[in-house]
């Protein structure tokens, strides 16, 4: 068991993948001076029902664990931060600060052993390297020379067009060759449209 800050978004973020926020809102700036200054992980959770600034939005009960890798002031005076995604988690139980910020008690999920992305895979491999040099991919920086199944499967899930829900089936799955041939089953079914 353990505790984090979290940060709800329109987004779901796959462990290995990158992301860079745009920060302003005094809750979360505390949220990055805290996790700067102790080297600590927060929680990024997705977004099930509200906005991202302002009120206090219902957000999904699976995540994953993110570190900030840099920071930088913008050009319009706001912080930017750069993370990380690392580990896969679930809410067990919130609290909520006199600022709005939240913290929650999460359980890790556990990790997955590294298997080889085989035969039956490749075409997913090279899909992933036609995508790492779309535009729209840039954000996530995507790393074509993919290790392993996991890593494949989460970069995949990360930039391809999935609702929520399927992103959040994905990110739950603790069998990467079962992620992978979830993958490939939507992927078909999105290019017969």
């Amino acid at each position: 068991m353990a505790r984090l800050a979290l940060f709800p978004l329109q987004l779901v973020l796959f462990p290995g993948l990158s992301l860079d926020l745009q920060i302003f809102e005094r809750r979360y700036l505390r949220l990055v001076a805290h996790c700067m200054k102790s080297d600590e992980p927060f929680g990024i959770v997705g977004i099930s029902e509200g906005q991202e600034a302002g009120g206090q939005a219902r957000f999904h009960h699976q995540g994953t664990s993110a570190r900030i890798t840099d920071w930088r002031q913008q050009e319009n005076g706001l912080l930017g931060i750069s993370l990380k995604g690392e580990r896969r988690f679930r809410v067990t139980g919130t609290e909520t600060d006199p600022d709005r910020l939240m913290w929650a008690d999460v359980e890790w999920m556990p990790e997955e052993p590294p298997v080889a992305v085989g035969e039956h895979f490749q075409g997913l491999r090279e899909l992933l390297i036609d995508l790492a040099q779309h535009p729209g991919a840039a954000p996530f920086r995507l790393q074509p020379e993919t290790r392993d199944a996991s890593d494949l499967g989460f970069q995949l899930a990360q930039v391809l067009p999935l609702s929520d829900v399927q992103k959040l089936q994905l990110l739950e799955m603790h069998n990467p060759v079962e992620r992978l041939a979830t993958l490939s089953g939507w992927i078909e079914k999105l290019s017969q449209r």
